[in-house]
């Protein structure tokens, strides 16, 4: 389904686009309890004190490097569930988000630049915090849903009128909210014949020549602060032949893409370490599983690399 266009509904407009898409109407907290047989009280209080729902973990990404969740209770997650599995799923975003996309992965990321000799990478800080209340409101308000019923969906993704990182129904908003940026983007990637694509917040251009990503460089870096975005400048990069050309942690090799020589070190430490564990130990099950999800995510990237790990383990005995 393609995403309602601008400009925003009138109410009679907006009820009619609701009923034909089969998004559920929702005007206030009544019809909202309704639809989501959640009581209006429960709501009200989700909507109103949304801070107490929540909780934050802080995640451990490397021995220097952690990342911030907030992520909601029960009570408040089964409710944004309902909203992405009745309205959000039922959208589609912008042709060059491949990320929170079902059916597309990073491959599809990195597929469209192959064969370009020149990478410029643009990778955008705090991608879901800076994400205002006002532009996740614009989706709904776009949908159809009425001023009070676009609110109260609002409140409910939202934290301190921001999107949170955490919370089941941000991966699917930031793609809506960022589509029709997605768009401007790709008209002036186009009029230089660059390739662009976009994995969450990493921003991918490709190029046969490299001026056409210079000059295009400051435009896009203009567009992003304009749109109220922070651009990590320690993680954007330029490739260039010859020199190292990664993207979300995959190298460009020649004609095709792969995980690096350290992600493949990394993994094969684990198998090692692994295989010196008694089978019957915990950290044996919890190391194997760990390795496990590591040797799916290669099968969707590097299957060559895969099939290496894979008869690696299994010639120190340890079974995937």
């Amino acid at each position: 389904m393609k995403r309602p266009s601008l400009p925003l509904p009138t109410w009679t407009e907006g009820r009619e686009r609701l009923r034909l898409f089969g998004f559920p109407l929702i005007e206030n907290i009544r019809t909202f309890s309704r639809a989501t047989h959640v009581s209006e009280g429960l709501l009200w209080r989700l909507c109103r004190s949304t801070s107490d729902y929540y909780r934050t973990v802080i995640h451990e990404v490397s021995s220097d490097k952690s990342r911030t969740l907030h992520c909601p209770d029960r009570r408040l997650a089964l409710v944004q569930r309902w909203i992405l599995r009745r309205i959000l799923d039922r959208l589609s975003p912008a042709p060059y988000a491949t990320a929170y996309v079902p059916e597309k992965n990073i491959a599809h990321h990195l597929s469209p630049h192959l064969g370009n000799l020149y990478l410029l990478v643009i990778d955008i800080e705090n991608f879901f915090p800076s994400i205002r209340f006002d532009q996740v409101r614009n989706v709904f308000d776009v949908i159809g849903f009425p001023s009070s019923g676009a609110n109260l969906l609002s409140y409910i993704c939202t934290l301190d009128h921001r999107l949170p990182e955490g919370a089941v129904t941000s991966p699917s908003l930031s793609n809506l909210v960022f589509s029709a940026l997605d768009r401007r983007i790709a008209d002036q990637a186009s009029v230089r014949n660059v390739v662009y694509t976009r994995y969450c917040d990493d921003l991918t251009f490709s190029a046969e020549d490299v001026r056409p990503l210079l000059s295009l460089r400051p435009i896009i870096q203009a567009m992003l602060r304009k749109s109220g975005f922070t651009i990590n400048k320690h993680k954007t990069r330029l490739g260039r032949p010859g020199g190292r050309r990664v993207v979300c942690g995959l190298a460009f090799r020649g004609e095709s893409f792969g995980v690096t020589r350290n992600f493949k070190r990394k993994v094969r430490a684990m198998i090692h370490n692994t295989s010196l564990l008694a089978p019957d130990d915990e950290s044996f099950n919890r190391s194997v599983r760990r390795i496990r999800g590591m040797a799916s995510y290669l099968h969707s990237v590097d299957e060559v690399r895969e099939r290496q790990l894979r008869k690696y383990a299994s010639e120190l005995g340890v079974q995937l």
